[in-house]
C-alpha cells in the first residue's frame, strides 16, 4: 500500500470554533509553521520580517492571515508610515482576463463609506509584484466577526 503524502497541520496559533452557521477563525497563522511547497502558480509565501516593495512603496511582513484561499495569500504588513495594512497577494495567472479588474479596483479605491474598509492601492498589469502577482493593499481591522449582527449583540446574520 502506497504511503499518502501528509500535509502539515495548521500551526497551534490558529484554531477554529463553530458557532451557529459555520466556523469562526481565531488567532493567526504562524509564519514559521511548515507548509507544503508552493507551485509556481501560487502566490509566494513571504516570511515574517521580510521587506516587500510594491509600486515603489516598502512594506514589512508581520503575519500571514490566510493561505487557504483559491485566489491569494493574505498578509498583515506594515507600511513605511508605521500603519498596519492588509496585503492580498494573488496567485499567478497568465490569463489577463482572470486578473482583478483595474477599473473596478480604481472605483473601489475612490469610494468612501464608513461600512467598507478602504482599498489604498492595487497592482495589476505592469504593476504586478515580481511581474507575476496582482495585489491589493487595504485597511486592516483587528478582530471582529463578519457574521456578527451589530443591531442584535450575540446574534449572527444570515447570508
Amino acid at each position: 500500500m502506497a504511503k499518502q503524502k501528509q500535509t502539515p497541520p495548521l500551526s497551534p496559533i490558529t484554531t477554529a470554533r463553530y458557532e451557529g452557521q459555520g466556523p469562526v477563525l481565531t488567532g493567526r497563522y504562524d509564519l514559521e509553521a511548515p507548509v507544503p511547497e508552493s507551485s509556481s502558480a501560487q502566490a509566494p509565501r513571504l516570511q515574517k520580517g521580510a521587506q516587500i516593495l510594491l509600486k515603489g512603496q516598502a512594506y514589512e511582513v508581520l503575519d500571514l492571515l490566510s493561505r487557504h484561499t483559491l485566489e491569494a495569500h493574505v498578509y498583515r504588513v506594515r507600511d513605511a508610515g508605521g500603519e498596519d495594512v492588509v496585503l492580498k497577494l494573488y496567485h499567478y495567472s497568465s490569463d489577463p482576463n482572470k486578473e482583478p479588474n483595474a477599473e473596478a479596483l480604481s472605483r473601489i479605491r475612490d469610494m468612501r463609506d464608513p461600512d467598507i474598509l478602504p482599498l489604498y492601492d492595487y497592482g495589476v498589469g505592469a504593476d504586478k509584484y515580481l511581474e507575476r502577482h496582482c495585489f491589493e493593499i487595504s485597511a486592516f481591522a483587528e478582530g471582529g466577526d463578519m457574521f456578527a449582527d451589530p443591531a442584535a449583540p450575540g446574534q449572527k446574520m444570515s447570508l
